[in-house]
């Protein structure tokens, strides 16, 4: 009888594809923060010539 060979591609495959869905899942999540950031930063500035321009 023949040994079988096992093969660790799959396995490694898959655990390098699901680590790059984690890090461009953190990146996404990180942009979106900093956007919401931004936003925030524009609309006190707006907000606060709307109260010099009173």
């Amino acid at each position: 009888m023949e040994t079988e060979k096992k093969s660790d591609g799959a396995l490694f495959g898959s655990i390098v594809i699901v680590i790059i869905l984690i890090i461009g899942g953190i990146y996404i999540f990180y942009s979106k923060i900093q956007e919401i950031k931004n936003n925030q930063k524009a609309n006190q500035s707006a907000a606060a010539v709307n109260q010099i321009a009173k």
